[in-house]
Protein backbone atom coordinates (compact mmCIF):
# COMPACT_ATOMS: atom_id res chain seq x y z
CA UNK A 1 0.00 0.00 0.00
CA UNK A 2 1.32 3.42 -0.83
CA UNK A 3 1.73 6.13 1.76
CA UNK A 4 -1.46 7.75 0.58
CA UNK A 5 -3.75 4.78 0.22
CA UNK A 6 -4.87 4.15 3.77
CA UNK A 7 -5.57 7.84 4.60
CA UNK A 8 -9.23 8.77 5.06
CA UNK A 9 -10.45 5.82 2.92
CA UNK A 10 -13.30 4.84 5.18
CA UNK A 11 -14.04 8.50 5.93
CA UNK A 12 -14.29 9.29 2.25
CA UNK A 13 -16.47 6.25 1.70
CA UNK A 14 -18.84 7.37 4.43
CA UNK A 15 -19.26 10.74 2.76
CA UNK A 16 -19.95 9.09 -0.55
CA UNK A 17 -22.77 7.04 0.94
CA UNK A 18 -24.79 10.25 1.23
CA UNK A 19 -23.96 11.69 -2.18
CA UNK A 20 -26.39 10.87 -4.97
CA UNK A 21 -26.52 11.91 -8.53
CA UNK A 22 -29.72 13.54 -9.71
CA UNK A 23 -31.78 12.18 -12.54
CA UNK A 24 -30.87 13.36 -16.01
CA UNK A 25 -33.60 15.07 -18.07
CA UNK A 26 -35.96 12.70 -19.83
CA UNK A 27 -34.67 11.54 -23.21
CA UNK A 28 -35.16 8.63 -25.56
CA UNK A 29 -32.98 5.58 -25.13
CA UNK A 30 -30.46 6.43 -27.87
CA UNK A 31 -29.96 10.00 -26.65
CA UNK A 32 -29.54 8.83 -23.07
CA UNK A 33 -26.97 6.24 -24.13
CA UNK A 34 -25.00 8.87 -26.03
CA UNK A 35 -25.22 11.22 -23.06
CA UNK A 36 -23.90 8.55 -20.69
CA UNK A 37 -21.04 7.72 -23.05
CA UNK A 38 -20.17 11.39 -23.16
CA UNK A 39 -20.25 11.59 -19.38
CA UNK A 40 -17.98 8.53 -19.16
CA UNK A 41 -15.57 10.26 -21.51
CA UNK A 42 -15.54 13.29 -19.24
CA UNK A 43 -14.85 11.04 -16.26
CA UNK A 44 -11.85 9.43 -17.89
CA UNK A 45 -10.58 12.77 -19.18
CA UNK A 46 -10.68 14.27 -15.69
CA UNK A 47 -9.11 11.17 -14.16
CA UNK A 48 -6.22 11.10 -16.64
CA UNK A 49 -5.66 14.85 -16.18
CA UNK A 50 -5.57 14.44 -12.39
CA UNK A 51 -3.25 11.45 -12.69
CA UNK A 52 -0.80 13.29 -14.94
CA UNK A 53 -0.86 16.48 -12.84
CA UNK A 54 -0.36 14.53 -9.62
CA UNK A 55 2.49 12.53 -11.19
CA UNK A 56 4.27 15.71 -12.27
CA UNK A 57 4.04 17.12 -8.77
CA UNK A 58 5.32 13.86 -7.30
CA UNK A 59 8.33 13.86 -9.59
CA UNK A 60 9.16 17.43 -8.62
CA UNK A 61 8.92 16.55 -4.93
CA UNK A 62 11.24 13.58 -5.38
CA UNK A 63 13.56 15.18 -7.96
CA UNK A 64 16.17 15.97 -5.31
CA UNK A 65 16.04 12.40 -3.98
CA UNK A 66 16.29 10.89 -7.47
CA UNK A 67 19.46 12.86 -8.24
CA UNK A 68 20.93 12.48 -4.75
CA UNK A 69 23.86 10.17 -5.71
CA UNK A 70 25.02 12.70 -8.30
CA UNK A 71 24.50 15.63 -5.92
CA UNK A 72 26.68 13.96 -3.28
CA UNK A 73 29.45 13.29 -5.82
CA UNK A 74 29.37 16.76 -7.35
CA UNK A 75 28.59 18.99 -4.36
CA UNK A 76 30.12 16.96 -1.49
CA UNK A 77 27.21 17.59 0.86
CA UNK A 78 27.44 15.73 4.15
CA UNK A 79 24.84 13.28 5.44
CA UNK A 80 23.80 15.90 7.98
CA UNK A 81 23.19 18.51 5.28
CA UNK A 82 21.30 16.04 3.10
CA UNK A 83 19.21 15.00 6.09
CA UNK A 84 18.35 18.61 6.91
CA UNK A 85 17.21 19.24 3.33
CA UNK A 86 15.05 16.13 3.11
CA UNK A 87 13.71 16.57 6.63
CA UNK A 88 12.67 20.18 6.00
CA UNK A 89 10.79 19.21 2.85
CA UNK A 90 9.05 16.26 4.51
CA UNK A 91 8.01 18.34 7.51
CA UNK A 92 6.47 21.16 5.48
CA UNK A 93 4.84 18.67 3.12
CA UNK A 94 3.17 16.88 6.04
CA UNK A 95 1.88 20.09 7.60
CA UNK A 96 0.72 21.45 4.26
CA UNK A 97 -1.17 18.30 3.42
CA UNK A 98 -2.98 18.42 6.75
CA UNK A 99 -4.19 21.99 6.27
CA UNK A 100 -4.82 21.54 2.54
CA UNK A 101 -7.34 18.81 3.37
CA UNK A 102 -9.40 21.49 5.09
CA UNK A 103 -8.73 24.06 2.36
CA UNK A 104 -10.14 21.82 -0.40
CA UNK A 105 -13.52 21.96 1.36
CA UNK A 106 -13.40 25.75 1.17
CA UNK A 107 -11.61 26.58 -2.08
CA UNK A 108 -11.99 25.04 -5.57
CA UNK A 109 -9.71 21.97 -5.77
CA UNK A 110 -8.88 22.65 -9.42
CA UNK A 111 -7.54 26.10 -8.55
CA UNK A 112 -5.49 24.66 -5.68
CA UNK A 113 -4.02 21.96 -7.92
CA UNK A 114 -3.11 24.43 -10.67
CA UNK A 115 -1.55 26.85 -8.18
CA UNK A 116 0.39 24.01 -6.58
CA UNK A 117 1.72 22.89 -9.96
CA UNK A 118 2.91 26.36 -10.89
CA UNK A 119 4.50 27.19 -7.52
CA UNK A 120 6.15 23.77 -7.32
CA UNK A 121 7.70 24.21 -10.74
CA UNK A 122 8.86 27.73 -9.89
CA UNK A 123 10.49 26.76 -6.59
CA UNK A 124 12.08 23.60 -8.01
CA UNK A 125 13.57 25.61 -10.86
CA UNK A 126 14.89 28.16 -8.34
CA UNK A 127 16.69 25.67 -6.10
CA UNK A 128 18.29 23.87 -9.08
CA UNK A 129 20.48 26.96 -9.47
CA UNK A 130 21.62 27.06 -5.83
CA UNK A 131 24.93 25.82 -4.44
CA UNK A 132 24.67 26.55 -0.72
CA UNK A 133 22.89 23.71 1.06
CA UNK A 134 21.02 26.05 3.42
CA UNK A 135 19.41 27.85 0.46
CA UNK A 136 18.44 24.51 -1.03
CA UNK A 137 16.95 23.48 2.32
CA UNK A 138 14.77 26.62 2.45
CA UNK A 139 13.57 26.18 -1.13
CA UNK A 140 12.93 22.45 -0.63
CA UNK A 141 10.86 23.34 2.43
CA UNK A 142 8.85 25.77 0.28
CA UNK A 143 8.50 23.03 -2.32
CA UNK A 144 7.03 20.68 0.28
CA UNK A 145 4.64 23.41 1.37
CA UNK A 146 3.22 23.79 -2.14
CA UNK A 147 3.27 20.04 -2.76
CA UNK A 148 0.87 19.40 0.09
CA UNK A 149 -2.15 20.59 -1.90
CA UNK A 150 -1.82 17.87 -4.55
CA UNK A 151 -3.30 14.80 -2.86
CA UNK A 152 -6.27 16.51 -1.14
CA UNK A 153 -7.13 18.33 -4.38
CA UNK A 154 -7.08 15.29 -6.66
CA UNK A 155 -8.99 13.08 -4.22
CA UNK A 156 -11.67 15.76 -3.87
CA UNK A 157 -11.95 15.89 -7.67
CA UNK A 158 -12.20 12.11 -7.96
CA UNK A 159 -14.88 12.06 -5.24
CA UNK A 160 -16.92 14.55 -7.26
CA UNK A 161 -16.63 12.70 -10.57
CA UNK A 162 -16.76 9.09 -9.35
CA UNK A 163 -19.51 8.80 -6.73
CA UNK A 164 -20.00 5.49 -5.00
CA UNK A 165 -22.38 3.20 -6.91
CA UNK A 166 -22.97 -0.29 -5.57
CA UNK A 167 -24.39 -1.38 -8.94
CA UNK A 168 -21.10 -0.83 -10.75
CA UNK A 169 -18.24 -3.37 -10.72
CA UNK A 170 -15.70 -0.55 -10.19
CA UNK A 171 -16.03 1.25 -6.88
CA UNK A 172 -14.31 4.23 -5.34
CA UNK A 173 -11.60 2.11 -3.75
CA UNK A 174 -10.20 1.09 -7.14
CA UNK A 175 -10.24 4.63 -8.53
CA UNK A 176 -8.57 5.81 -5.35
CA UNK A 177 -5.95 3.05 -5.65
CA UNK A 178 -5.30 3.79 -9.31
CA UNK A 179 -4.72 7.44 -8.47
CA UNK A 180 -2.39 6.53 -5.59
CA UNK A 181 -0.39 4.26 -7.92
CA UNK A 182 1.03 7.42 -9.54
CA UNK A 183 3.46 7.58 -6.60
CA UNK A 184 4.73 4.09 -7.40
CA UNK A 185 4.94 4.78 -11.13
CA UNK A 186 7.05 7.89 -10.57
CA UNK A 187 9.12 6.08 -7.96
CA UNK A 188 9.90 3.31 -10.47
CA UNK A 189 10.64 5.49 -13.52
CA UNK A 190 12.06 8.56 -11.76
CA UNK A 191 15.50 7.29 -10.67
CA UNK A 192 16.37 5.99 -14.14
CA UNK A 193 15.21 9.16 -15.86
CA UNK A 194 16.99 11.42 -13.37
CA UNK A 195 20.16 9.34 -13.67
CA UNK A 196 20.10 9.60 -17.47
CA UNK A 197 19.64 13.38 -17.36
CA UNK A 198 22.32 13.78 -14.68
CA UNK A 199 24.82 11.68 -16.64
CA UNK A 200 24.18 13.81 -19.71
CA UNK A 201 24.39 17.35 -18.28
CA UNK A 202 24.77 17.12 -14.51
CA UNK A 203 22.29 16.83 -11.64
CA UNK A 204 20.82 20.30 -12.18
CA UNK A 205 19.30 19.29 -15.52
CA UNK A 206 17.59 16.36 -13.81
CA UNK A 207 15.75 18.90 -11.65
CA UNK A 208 15.21 21.70 -14.16
CA UNK A 209 13.38 19.52 -16.73
CA UNK A 210 10.55 18.39 -14.38
CA UNK A 211 10.30 21.95 -13.04
CA UNK A 212 9.70 23.31 -16.54
CA UNK A 213 7.16 20.53 -17.21
CA UNK A 214 5.25 21.56 -14.07
CA UNK A 215 5.19 25.21 -15.18
CA UNK A 216 3.81 24.22 -18.57
CA UNK A 217 1.31 21.73 -17.13
CA UNK A 218 -0.29 24.21 -14.72
CA UNK A 219 -2.30 26.21 -17.33
CA UNK A 220 -3.08 23.00 -19.21
CA UNK A 221 -4.59 21.47 -16.05
CA UNK A 222 -6.80 24.52 -15.58
CA UNK A 223 -8.52 23.89 -18.92
CA UNK A 224 -8.67 20.08 -18.71
CA UNK A 225 -10.09 19.62 -15.20
CA UNK A 226 -13.52 20.61 -13.86
CA UNK A 227 -14.32 20.74 -10.17
CA UNK A 228 -17.69 19.02 -10.58
CA UNK A 229 -19.75 17.48 -13.39
CA UNK A 230 -22.02 20.54 -13.19
CA UNK A 231 -19.14 22.70 -14.45
CA UNK A 232 -19.00 20.51 -17.55
CA UNK A 233 -22.73 20.94 -18.21
CA UNK A 234 -24.13 17.93 -16.36
CA UNK A 235 -26.91 18.48 -13.85
CA UNK A 236 -25.84 16.94 -10.58
CA UNK A 237 -27.66 17.10 -7.29
CA UNK A 238 -26.01 16.20 -4.02
CA UNK A 239 -27.89 15.24 -0.93
CA UNK A 240 -27.14 18.07 1.48
CA UNK A 241 -29.21 16.51 4.23
CA UNK A 242 -26.17 15.00 5.93
CA UNK A 243 -24.82 16.65 9.00
CA UNK A 244 -21.66 18.64 8.45
CA UNK A 245 -18.78 17.28 10.45
CA UNK A 246 -16.05 19.00 12.40
CA UNK A 247 -12.41 18.07 12.81
CA UNK A 248 -13.11 17.25 16.45
CA UNK A 249 -15.44 14.46 15.26
CA UNK A 250 -12.45 12.81 13.61
CA UNK A 251 -10.12 13.45 16.53
CA UNK A 252 -12.58 11.69 18.85
CA UNK A 253 -13.06 8.70 16.54
CA UNK A 254 -10.99 5.69 17.65
CA UNK A 255 -11.18 4.05 14.24
CA UNK A 256 -9.93 7.21 12.51
CA UNK A 257 -7.06 7.47 14.97
CA UNK A 258 -6.13 3.87 14.12
CA UNK A 259 -6.08 4.76 10.43
CA UNK A 260 -3.90 7.78 11.16
CA UNK A 261 -1.44 5.65 13.14
CA UNK A 262 -1.23 2.98 10.45
CA UNK A 263 -0.84 5.56 7.68
CA UNK A 264 1.85 7.38 9.66
CA UNK A 265 3.85 4.20 10.15
CA UNK A 266 3.66 3.23 6.49
CA UNK A 267 4.53 6.77 5.44
CA UNK A 268 7.65 6.77 7.63
CA UNK A 269 8.77 3.38 6.30
CA UNK A 270 8.26 4.26 2.66
CA UNK A 271 9.77 7.74 2.95
CA UNK A 272 12.89 6.32 4.62
CA UNK A 273 13.21 3.63 1.97
CA UNK A 274 12.70 6.06 -0.89
CA UNK A 275 14.94 8.84 0.42
CA UNK A 276 17.72 6.80 1.98
CA UNK A 277 17.45 3.26 0.57
CA UNK A 278 19.54 4.02 -2.49
CA UNK A 279 22.32 5.75 -0.52
CA UNK A 280 22.18 3.09 2.23
CA UNK A 281 22.85 0.30 -0.26
CA UNK A 282 25.69 2.22 -1.93
CA UNK A 283 27.50 3.47 1.18
CA UNK A 284 26.65 0.99 3.93
CA UNK A 285 26.21 -2.25 2.03
CA UNK A 286 28.60 -1.61 -0.83
CA UNK A 287 26.31 -2.84 -3.60
CA UNK A 288 26.84 -1.69 -7.21
CA UNK A 289 24.92 1.32 -8.55
CA UNK A 290 22.81 -0.85 -10.85
CA UNK A 291 21.70 -3.08 -7.98
CA UNK A 292 20.90 -0.11 -5.76
CA UNK A 293 18.78 1.42 -8.51
CA UNK A 294 16.99 -1.88 -9.09
CA UNK A 295 15.98 -1.80 -5.42
CA UNK A 296 14.05 1.41 -5.97
CA UNK A 297 12.39 0.06 -9.09
CA UNK A 298 11.44 -3.31 -7.58
CA UNK A 299 9.96 -1.66 -4.48
CA UNK A 300 7.78 0.62 -6.58
CA UNK A 301 6.67 -2.14 -8.93
CA UNK A 302 5.49 -4.10 -5.90
CA UNK A 303 3.71 -1.00 -4.63
CA UNK A 304 2.07 -0.31 -8.00
CA UNK A 305 0.68 -3.82 -8.36
CA UNK A 306 -0.26 -4.11 -4.68
CA UNK A 307 -2.07 -0.77 -4.65
CA UNK A 308 -4.36 -1.57 -7.58
CA UNK A 309 -4.90 -5.19 -6.53
CA UNK A 310 -5.86 -4.29 -2.97
CA UNK A 311 -8.12 -1.46 -4.18
CA UNK A 312 -10.07 -4.00 -6.25
CA UNK A 313 -10.07 -6.63 -3.48
CA UNK A 314 -11.35 -4.27 -0.79
CA UNK A 315 -14.10 -3.05 -3.13
CA UNK A 316 -15.11 -6.67 -3.72
CA UNK A 317 -15.12 -7.41 0.00
CA UNK A 318 -17.18 -4.29 0.74
CA UNK A 319 -19.78 -5.00 -1.98
CA UNK A 320 -20.20 -8.61 -0.96
CA UNK A 321 -20.71 -7.90 2.73
CA UNK A 322 -17.54 -9.42 4.18
CA UNK A 323 -17.58 -9.14 8.00
CA UNK A 324 -21.11 -7.76 7.80
CA UNK A 325 -22.73 -7.50 11.21
CA UNK A 326 -19.39 -7.21 12.97
CA UNK A 327 -17.24 -4.31 14.06
CA UNK A 328 -14.53 -5.31 11.58
CA UNK A 329 -14.05 -3.16 8.49
CA UNK A 330 -13.46 -5.27 5.34
CA UNK A 331 -10.86 -2.71 4.28
CA UNK A 332 -8.84 -2.96 7.49
CA UNK A 333 -8.06 -6.68 7.19
CA UNK A 334 -5.88 -6.21 4.06
CA UNK A 335 -4.34 -3.13 5.69
CA UNK A 336 -3.25 -5.22 8.68
CA UNK A 337 -1.74 -7.82 6.34
CA UNK A 338 0.16 -5.07 4.50
CA UNK A 339 1.55 -3.64 7.73
CA UNK A 340 2.83 -7.07 8.78
CA UNK A 341 4.33 -7.66 5.32
CA UNK A 342 6.04 -4.28 5.30
CA UNK A 343 7.59 -4.92 8.72
CA UNK A 344 8.84 -8.35 7.71
CA UNK A 345 10.40 -7.30 4.40
CA UNK A 346 11.92 -4.16 5.91
CA UNK A 347 13.74 -6.28 8.46
CA UNK A 348 14.91 -8.67 5.75
CA UNK A 349 16.20 -5.70 3.78
CA UNK A 350 18.13 -4.26 6.73
CA UNK A 351 19.67 -7.46 8.05
CA UNK A 352 20.02 -9.65 4.95
CA UNK A 353 21.11 -7.29 2.16
CA UNK A 354 24.86 -6.87 1.58
CA UNK A 355 27.35 -6.64 -1.29
CA UNK A 356 27.24 -10.42 -1.86
CA UNK A 357 23.48 -10.60 -2.28
CA UNK A 358 22.78 -11.61 -5.85
CA UNK A 359 19.40 -9.96 -6.18
CA UNK A 360 17.64 -7.02 -4.57
CA UNK A 361 13.97 -7.72 -4.09
CA UNK A 362 12.22 -4.81 -2.41
CA UNK A 363 8.54 -5.24 -1.73
CA UNK A 364 6.33 -2.38 -0.56
CA UNK A 365 2.62 -2.93 -0.75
Amino acid sequence: MSDNESEDLDGNEAELDDENYGEQPAADEDDEFAHQMSYSSYQMFVFVSCYVAYSIMLYNRKAFTFTLPHIIMEEYYSSYEIGMILGAQTMTYTLSRFFSSWATDVFPPRLMLVAGLFLTGFVTLAFSDQEDWSNIMILCAANGLFQGVAWPAVTKLIRSWFPKDENLPVNFGLWYAMLASAANLIGALGPGLANALANAQGWRLGIQIPALVALIASPVAYFTIWDTPAMAGYEVEFNNGKKKGHWSDLAGNDFMMLLVAVSFMLFVVKTCCQDWGHIYLLQERGVPESIAESYMVSMEIGGFLGTIFLGAVTDFMTRNGFYEGTNISPRMVPVQACVAGSAMFLNLFIFIMDSTTSKVCGLKI
